[in-house]
């Protein structure tokens, strides 16, 4: 949860160095999955005073995508059943707070506690 709004070329020095680790281990941990072959990192937003940084999980085995953007592979894969699409996210946010610190949180669709 943001604490104070930033674009990107405007991140104080303390802000611009977590970023860059947290950068680093979201996209080793994207990585990790063996169905990902690279973490494609791209930065998205109108100019507000948000950063808006999105991280995507390119198909490993799948040549044909290799030095193609985002846009020209994204649309023409099938979903992920939803199960696996959350065993994934489920393993990357596990994946870093191991090597980051903080809390996985589960999503709406996981089992909690009191459910």
């Amino acid at each position: 949860m943001p604490q104070a709004h930033h674009d990107l070329a405007d991140l104080p020095a303390d802000l611009a160095a977590e970023l860059g680790r947290l950068t680093v281990v979201i996209a080793a941990a994207i990585e990790a999955l063996p169905s990902v072959g690279r973490c494609q990192v791209t930065r998205y937003g109108d100019g507000g005073a948000h950063v808006h940084l999105l991280f995507f999980g390119r198909p490993a085995r799948a040549g044909q995508f290799r030095g193609s953007t985002l846009v020209d592979w994204e649309e023409n894969l099938p979903r992920l059943p939803a199960d696996v699409a959350a065993d994934n996210a489920r393993f990357v946010a596990e994946t870093i707070v191991t090597a980051y610190g903080g809390v996985a949180v589960p999503t709406s669709e996981e089992p909690t506690a009191d459910r």
